[in-house]
């Protein structure tokens, strides 16, 4: 065969070559790769700088208090009482931003809901605005309203129903992920359950609760938390799955030790809430944050299309 003819022969062989993919958009990345053995993430990035910003808070909150300082973060309009409300404020915005731009995601309708619990959240704590304008009470709300605020969960009959159901849901969702974890899932209603890292610093709020400092020390650590990383502490031990272990009994002994401070240095017969009440919005602030990323692609992929729209539409 000459050598024209093989050439042309090679050519007509070899596959056109297509530059159509150079101008699509970039494939998603494909999901974090479980590693946990029970199919729940035991940590993600986010979850890794939230328990340590966590871990330096609670330190920080435990040197307040055994040098009796804690006074600089107790009481209203506090330091703590306004970042609390800053993060729950961010939060709602994490969730509503995929509940809008996250077009295809599963469970969008959670979001939306988480979205709206917590800017609710963050109206009842600056009392609708009357913290920031000033404004008088009304004298039918002020009448059945503890504090004479603007507000519904200071109402006396729903205080005490307010703050059960804000910590059972939290306990609800930290026995959640653990049964997931047993039972190798890793969403309830297409939503990721937090990984385990931040199921602990769930847990860890909990020091800080009204009502857990009821009897003497060695006794009033048998709550729902501690029998729960007893749990997991004891599957892991069985499984030979030494970081679910480690991360079971350091939390444990972090909330045992910060109990036995507040035993020992607390003047109060109460915890301090906005404390507890800023760890919390921590661990939610991450936890919408662990979302965000874990759907940050689609979102990503919206905004684009969005944007795209706007842009012929103006040609």
């Amino acid at each position: 065969m000459s050598e024209p003819r093989a050439r042309e022969q090679r050519g007509a062989d070899t596959p056109e070559l297509s530059y159509e993919h150079l101008n699509s958009a970039p494939p998603p990345p494909p999901p974090p790769r479980e590693n946990g053995r029970r199919g729940v993430l035991l940590y993600s990035k986010a979850s890794i700088y939230g328990a340590i910003f966590l871990g330096l808070n609670l330190t920080l909150l435990s040197v307040l208090l055994v040098f009796n300082a804690d006074a600089l973060y107790v009481g209203e309009d506090g330091l703590l009482e306004n970042s609390a409300t800053f993060l729950f404020f961010l939060t709602a915005l994490l969730l509503l931003a995929i509940a809008v731009l996250g077009r295809g995601a599963p469970g969008r309708w959670l979001y939306l809901l988480g979205a709206l619990a917590f800017l609710f959240a963050t109206g009842e704590e600056i009392s609708w605005g009357q913290r920031i304008l000033g404004w008088e009470t009304p004298h039918w709300l002020g009448a059945v309203n503890v504090k004479n605020e603007t507000n519904l969960h200071n109402i006396e009959w729903a205080w005490g129903p307010i703050h059960r159901g804000y910590r059972m849901g939290t306990m609800l969702l930290c026995v959640a992920t653990g049964a997931a974890y047993f039972a190798r899932k890793s969403r309830v209603f297409g939503v990721p359950l937090p990984s385990f890292l931040l199921l602990g610093c769930f847990l860890v709020t909990y020091a800080y609760r009204p009502g857990d400092l009821v009897g003497v020390f060695p006794l009033s650590i048998v709550y729902g938390q501690h029998l729960l990383l007893l749990l997991f502490a004891a599957y892991a031990g069985f499984s030979r799955d030494r970081r679910l272990f480690t991360l079971s009994v350091l939390f444990l002994a972090v909330i045992v030790l910060e109990q036995f401070l507040l035993h020992q240095f607390n003047p109060r017969p109460a915890p301090p809430w906005e404390a507890g009440e800023y760890l919390f919005s921590i661990a939610c602030f991450v936890y919408a944050a662990e979302l965000f990323l874990t759907h940050r692609a689609v979102v990503e992929k919206n905004v684009r299309a969005a944007y795209r729209a706007v842009s012929q539409s103006r040609q």
